[in-house]
């Protein structure tokens, strides 16, 4: 008797396994369809099943994640919640610190982006996307030096390829006073730039990382403007200029760097 109650306990786990991977396929092909509600219950009831499964709290996320991106605000906190639940049974579930990270940067909250993201980096050094992520996090949360290496570890890995790729390393140099390597980076932008409007702006924003710098004196910052010069004193730079904001008409002429993926 007790062989045969062993046995149907593994049958019973068979079905239950055949079950709730069926269930997060079902989800999967209907968040590829936009079905985001459905996917989710399809999802939650794969966890009723197996709660301990990573990948399904991070589906479940990801489809509130969504969900939030198409307008329903309600939905981040769960996907925050989703995220965090994917990384407490799995650690090294880097896509989860990834898109956490992401979804700290849509809420502007850069220092939690940062940190996000360089646990995704401990797991997965090289992956480029985690290292434009990882770029744009620091320029926006006023860490110039440390954009400034993400951008070298994505030239170590040949992923500078598109015109939002070069536009930000011009910025991210120039912001740490390094001009040739800036302009080196504009002269790329320039190659891929059809209508030249958008290289007029990065030539712009360079310009006026480089004439900061040349007026370092009287913000307290260094001036020497040469490869490997330290970056400015980013306190003073953000209350007197802000250059770290997004676009605007007036009070920000510097704005954000473009955050890009591997698109053009």
């Amino acid at each position: 008797h007790q062989t045969l109650r062993i046995e149907g306990v593994e049958q019973v786990s068979a079905r239950q396994l055949n079950q709730h991977q069926s269930l997060a396929a079902e989800g999967l092909a209907l968040m590829s369809r936009g079905r985001l509600e459905r996917a989710s219950d399809r999802f939650n009831e794969a966890l009723r099943l197996n709660p301990s499964e990573s990948n399904y709290h991070l589906l479940n996320a990801v489809a509130y994640h969504l969900d939030a991106l198409n307008g329903n605000a309600a939905s981040l906190d769960l996907a925050e919640q989703g995220y965090g639940l994917a990384i407490r049974f799995d650690e090294s579930n880097w896509i989860a610190h990834y898109l956490l990270g992401q979804m700290y940067l849509e809420r502007g909250d850069f220092s939690r982006a940062k940190a996000s993201l360089a646990t995704a980096l401990l797991i997965e050094p090289e992956d480029p996307s985690i290292l434009r992520a990882m770029a744009y996090a620091a320029y926006r949360d006023g860490d110039a030096p440390l954009a400034a290496t993400m951008i070298t570890r994505l030239e170590a890995v040949d992923a500078l390829m598109t015109r939002s790729d070069f536009q930000n390393a011009a910025l991210i140099y120039a912001a740490v006073g390094m001009a040739e390597k800036a302009e080196g980076y504009l002269e790329r932008m320039r190659s891929l730039d059809d209508t030249g409007w958008r290289a007029a702006q990065a030539e712009r924003r360079v310009g006026q990382w480089q004439s900061l710098y040349q007026r370092g004196p009287f913000l307290g910052m260094h001036n020497d403007n040469h490869e490997g010069a330290e970056a400015p004193t980013f306190g003073v730079l953000k209350a007197a200029y802000d250059p770290w904001g997004d676009p605007a008409p007036a009070g920000d002429p510097w704005g954000a760097p473009v955050q890009s993926s591997s698109a053009a």
